[in-house]
């Protein structure tokens, strides 16, 4: 984005269930020992700008958080002298933040800190997308895991009542006393017996 020169930008995703952030990615090696730095010690801008909801700046020399001094140092070791962290905001929450890290110890004019917020925006679309894509995925492996095991319960149930000439709902019943008797999940047991891997139990009676 336009601004002073050697910005970088990075993400942070939305805290997982432990309730801490996690960096999701960097545009530089430094930058990412920096924010990794940042969510061991528990301190600086993003930290801020992602608890209070409000962006959040430091610009060196200047007055920040006397707590931040250690990641501060850090920063300006790496060449980085100004941090501005953009809260990326989901209705009344604050699903993460953005980062600014910039060579020049200069504060976001007026456009740039614009289209920061901008980017921000475009950010928690983008996430909100992810999270969105990685649970539909989540579901349809759920799904097709539920269906395949119902094709292995369906066929060893046929396989046990063409064997013993029963009906279908007998050689479930058999199929789940066996699956009891032997501390398997049904599903599980249906697939050895449709692999052949397991043999049918031969009745009711001796499936214990």
């Amino acid at each position: 984005m336009p601004g002073p020169a050697g910005r970088r930008r990075r993400r942070r995703d939305v805290r997982p269930p432990a309730g801490a952030l996690q960096l999701l990615a960097s545009s530089a090696e430094q930058i990412n020992l920096l924010e990794l730095f940042e969510l061991e010690a528990d301190i600086g801008p993003c930290l801020t700008a992602y608890r209070t909801g409000r962006p959040t700046h430091f610009i060196a020399p200047g007055p920040g958080d006397p707590l931040w001094e250690p990641l501060i140092s850090r920063a300006a070791r790496a060449g980085y002298h100004a941090v501005h962290a953009i809260p990326l905001h989901l209705r009344d929450h604050t699903a993460g933040v953005l980062n600014l890290f910039s060579h020049a110890p200069l504060a976001l004019s007026r456009p740039n800190h614009d289209l920061a917020r901008a980017l921000a925006d475009v950010t928690t679309i983008a996430l909100l997308q992810r999270h969105a894509l990685v649970r539909e995925v989540t579901l349809n492996g759920q799904l097709q895991t539920a269906l395949d095991s119902r094709v292995h319960i369906e066929q060893a149930k046929g396989i046990i009542a063409t064997r013993q000439g029963i009906t279908t709902d007998a050689a479930f019943e058999i199929l789940r006393a066996r699956a009891r008797a032997t501390n398997q999940k049904i599903a599980d047991l249906a697939r050895g017996i449709t692999d052949t891997t397991t043999d049918p139990p031969p009745s009711g009676q001796d499936s214990n």
